[in-house]
Formats: C-alpha cells, structure tokens, sequence
C-alpha cells in the first residue's frame, strides 16, 4: 500500500498529537530526559556560582564590624564593673590615736594649796604636745603644776622647761632653778606625761620635790 506524502505514515498515525502544541506527545517525552538533565545542569551551574561567589566575599568585613561592636560592649561592661569597684572605698582600718596614761587634769588641792586658773595649750610641731598648767596658793607660798604629754625623757623635760643646774632630788626626780623665776623646780616623766612644779614664792628646794610627790600621787596614784 502506497502511502502519499501528505498523509502520515503507519508508524506515526497511532501516536496521539498534543492539541495544544501540534506535536506528538511520544517526541515530546523523548526530549523529556534531555531537557530535563539540562535543566539540572543549569541549576547546578547556578549553585556553583553562588558558592564560588560566597567564597570570594570577604568575610571579615562583613564580620569585622559586628566583632567590633561585640569588644566594645563587652569592654563597656568590665569598665563600668571595674568603675564600681573603684568607687567602692575600701574599709581603712585606723589605729586608734595615742592618749595619757591618765587623765591632764590638775587636782583641786593638795595638802593646803588650792588650785586657782587652768589653762591648756599645745606645743610646737611635730610633737603638738598638750599642755595644762594650774596655779596652786595656800594664802602665803605659790607655786605652778604644769602636765605635758608626751614626754619620754625627764631630763629632756626639765631641760625644755627652763631648769637649769640640775640634780637628782628623789626617785626619777630632777630639780634645779628655773631660769624665769631664779627659784626652785622640780620634774618628772611619769608614764609618758612629764609633770613640772615651779615655786613662784621663796622655797626650800627639798620642799619642792616632796610637794611633787604629792602631785603625782594625786593625778597617777599608786605609779
């Protein structure tokens, strides 16, 4: 059987046409495979680039800034701990200051001389010494009792004191004359404080010491 030109051939007459497209659905599923590998390859080709785009970015700009960021935050927190424990004063831990070893104050009397003004004042630099002297009278003889702290050495005392030609009159008790009244005086260092009796009226220097017995006895007894 002859078949024209025009007119499909047996092979392809039972092959459904697509109506949509005009070909056959047979061909079209034969190019399926191809188009659909092409189609793969293309999409792989597209990740490639993008990897090989992701590795040409320099990351460590695009970090940098965010790293720095991140030092600076951290580094503004240890800033303002350390600022806190800085302004946080530590507990300072003060030895208490020094005092006598018994109170400076004079007595109101001893034997029959009884006590007139007190003054305190201090003493020149470095020591600043504290001062009291007292006036004492029984009506006919007067005499000063002066109360220095800190004294450590009776001769050094005296010597300060104006006390000139001195020599031991009793136990740990220096006399000689003071040089602002020409009359006897009388000093001792007692527990870190020197105590001094002056005579302003004529008197005995034995009488001087012995009075200073009293006076000690009266401010630190039993020392």
């Amino acid at each position: 059987m002859k078949h024209s030109a025009d007119s499909p051939s047996t092979q392809e007459s039972w092959i459904p046409v697509d109506s949509e497209t005009g070909t056959h659905a047979g061909r079209r599923a034969q190019r399926g495979p191809a188009g659909a590998r092409g189609v793969a390859e293309e999409r792989g080709s597209d990740r490639q680039a993008l990897i090989d785009l992701a590795r040409s970015i320099p990351w460590g700009l695009v970090y940098g800034p965010v790293i720095v960021v991140i030092l600076l935050i951290v580094g503004a927190f240890v800033g303002a701990a350390l600022g806190r424990s800085a302004a946080v004063p530590e507990a300072v831990t003060s030895s208490p200051s020094p005092t006598p070893a018994f109170a400076l104050e004079p007595p109101v009397q001893v034997g029959d001389l009884v006590r007139g003004e007190v003054t305190e004042s201090s003493g020149p630099a470095p020591e600043n010494q504290r001062i009291v002297r007292a006036d004492y009278s029984d009506g006919a003889n007067r005499l000063i009792f002066v109360m220095t702290w800190p004294e450590d050495d009776a001769s050094a005392y005296v010597a300060d004191a104006g006390v000139e030609s001195v020599v031991q009159a009793g136990d740990g008790v220096l006399c000689g004359t003071s040089v602002d009244t020409s009359l006897p005086a009388c000093g001792r260092v007692v527990d870190g404080t020197g105590l001094l009796l002056l005579a302003v009226t004529e008197q005995a220097t034995a009488d001087v010491a012995e009075l200073l017995d009293e006076y000690t006895e009266a401010v630190a007894p039993g020392r």
